[in-house]
This record gives C-alpha cells, sequence and structure tokens, in this order.
C-alpha cells in the first residue's frame, strides 16, 4: 500500500517538475525544482521511517522536504535573492 502511494505521488510530482519546467521564466522554474526536491526528500523521508524506523534520520529528511515545499510554493524573496542572483 505505501508503495502505491510513494508511486502515485512522486510520479505526480515529476509531472507537476515537468509542466512547471517548461516555462521560460526562471523564477517558475526554481519554484518547479523545489517542489520536485520537497515530493523526493518527502519520499525518502517517509520510506526511512516506515521500513527501517530510523526516526532521527528521517525527522531531518522530511525537514529538508518541508524547506523544499516551503521554498516552492511560498516562494519568499529570500529564496529569489540566493538561487536567482546571477540571473537577473
Amino acid at each position: 500500500r505505501i508503495l502505491v502511494n510513494v508511486v502515485i505521488f512522486l510520479t505526480t510530482g515529476i509531472i507537476f517538475f515537468r509542466e512547471a519546467n517548461k516555462t521560460d521564466d526562471a523564477e517558475n522554474k526554481l519554484k518547479a525544482k523545489l517542489i520536485l526536491v520537497g515530493v523526493i526528500f518527502l519520499i525518502i523521508g517517509s520510506l526511512f521511517y516506515s521500513i527501517f524506523g530510523i526516526v532521527f534520520i528521517a525527522l531531518i529528511i522530511l525537514l529538508m522536504s518541508v524547506l523544499g515545499f516551503y521554498g516552492g510554493i511560498v516562494y519568499p524573496v529570500w529564496i529569489a535573492k540566493i538561487f536567482l542572483r546571477n540571473k537577473k
């Protein structure tokens, strides 16, 4: 059951990344990359927690997932300054 959820979530994340990455806007491409990072870390962290039971490492990985989603969805100004400083 968890494998089906992981495959669905990963497929949806990759489709979203591919569609958002087709644009010419650098900010949209960065948002897509950050959300993809969030998806990948969420899958890895949840697998670590459910299969191996390694809570501490899973929580660190899930924290990185939250940061990826935060950067991609909320998209604060400081993230744009860090990642897009050479683009503008």
